[in-house]
């Protein structure tokens, strides 16, 4: 294997790590996290998955010139890499989507108890808020 296409494959290793890492703490936070901690962490991971496809596309390109590279252990071992990335973003972005029904259903049934709460106001009708005096 070409000394570009091992570099390539070493650094592309590297920062699928890091993708790994970032969905790790990702699935490690709850609904009960804050708004930032959940925002900041999908930022941290969205600049990790660009710098991983920036590098992968190196790989593509050292592999274009070196195609014995492809039959390398490493090779093997960088693919396997990428499958997992690619299962593990598969099953947080599950995750998330059952996450986000939960919240628009708390939504939704907030804001169907707000409409209802609203029918339970009184029309005025004349009413001062005096005392009742006789019984019905």
């Amino acid at each position: 294997m070409a000394g570009d296409l091992e570099t390539a494959i070493r650094e592309s290793m590297n920062a699928y790590r890091e993708v790994l890492d970032e969905f790790a703490a990702l699935r490690s936070l709850s609904l009960a996290s804050s708004a930032e901690a959940i925002a900041e962490s999908a930022e941290i991971l969205r600049t990790r998955l660009e710098k991983a496809c920036r590098i992968h596309l190196a790989v593509n390109e050292a592999l274009a010139v070196d195609t014995a590279g492809a039959e390398d252990p490493m090779m093997r071992e960088w693919q396997d890499l990428v499958m997992r990335v690619g299962e593990e973003n598969r099953l947080l972005s599950g995750s998330f989507r059952g996450m986000m029904s939960v919240v628009a259903d708390g939504l939704s049934r907030a804001r169907g108890g707000r409409a209802a709460l609203k029918g339970y106001k009184s029309g005025g009708g004349g009413m001062r808020g005096g005392r009742l005096r006789r019984t019905c």
